[in-house]
């Protein structure tokens, strides 16, 4: 018997690392997957939502509703940002909508629709922690794919985590049930200068759209892709990722701001699933198969 595909809502700062991008290719080319809906987080949101409506529009899937989350993080303050992948919004400027509904709104209506979704969180996690507020039972509606964390092996903050540590915080003591992936398991797949020609050289046009973006992204960073978020989409549809389950904490002050700890179990720790190995092979082979509109399993 065929299984339905799983209800999925992606909560990305897509716009300054390329792998967000690449995040919601894997998630549209994934039958396994069905994405509900787009929320957007950290500095401007709103142009984040500009740019997630523009490539799910170059993509084929206009359909899928965009929201705007919080552009500010709960309590420090907000840096400075260049996304260099929003010139492609510069072409038509008068595209797209003015206004779009509220990140938090969309997740609380998801609660109360009681709808058994899994969240993919890829940006700061300040949407999930006030919809959480708002509607506790969306602990119980819903679960946490997110890339977060430094990994069990790492010593300095992730970015996901550093620019709302509280909201972390906030999340991981909810009681929902959370999937983490780690900076230290991400930096090991990395796309080569030959899987990028693969991607440019292909005759699919949404294909080529996403090749668009990352010569968007290399021009402003001259880096090859990780993929941190792509990976956090992978770990869901396959065994690629290998989890342990661990008791974690979030750092709030001091030298441990942002650092999870995954050792001491403690009163506000919490009892997640937390990569610990990565097949790199599998991948990245999977990746390509997903990117290049070949659908495969891992």
């Amino acid at each position: 018997m065929t299984q339905s595909p799983i209800p999925v809502f992606l909560d990305t700062d897509i716009g300054d690392d390329i792998d967000d991008a690449l995040a919601l290719k894997i998630i549209l080319n994934s039958p396994e997957l069905d994405l509900r809906g787009v929320s957007t987080a950290f500095v401007d949101a709103f142009m984040r939502a500009r740019m997630t409506q523009k490539v799910l529009s170059d993509w084929g899937r206009p359909d899928v509703p965009v929201a705007a989350g919080c552009s500010n993080p709960l309590l420090q303050p907000m840096p400075t940002q260049d996304c260099h992948q929003f010139k492609m919004l510069e072409e038509n400027p008068a595209d797209g909508k003015s206004t779009f509904p509220h990140g938090v709104d969309f997740l609380v209506e998801q609660a109360e629709n009681n709808y058994q979704n899994t969240i993919i969180a890829i940006g700061p996690l300040t949407n999930v922690a006030l919809a959480l507020a708002r509607a506790p039972q969306l602990a119980q509606n819903s679960r946490l794919f997110v890339m977060g964390g430094q990994g069990v092996t790492g010593n300095q903050p992730q970015w996901n985590i550093r620019w709302d540590p509280e909201a972390a915080a906030m999340v991981l003591r909810s009681g929902m049930e959370i999937w983490s992936v780690g900076y230290d398991i991400t930096t090991q797949v990395r796309l080569t200068a030959e899987h990028l020609a693969q991607i440019a050289q292909s005759e699919n046009p949404r294909t080529q759209s996403v090749a668009r973006l990352i010569s968007l992204w290399q021009n402003g960073t001259g880096r090859l892709p990780f993929l941190h978020d792509p990976l956090t989409v992978l770990a869901l549809i396959s065994d690629c990722v290998r989890f342990e389950e661990r008791y974690v904490n979030v750092g709030l002050c001091g030298s441990q701001r942002g650092l999870f700890d995954y050792n001491t179990p403690c009163q506000g720790s919490s009892h997640m699933q937390v990569a610990v190995e990565v097949d790199v092979t599998r991948a990245i082979d999977l990746f390509m198969q997903r990117i290049l509109n070949e659908p495969s399993s891992c």
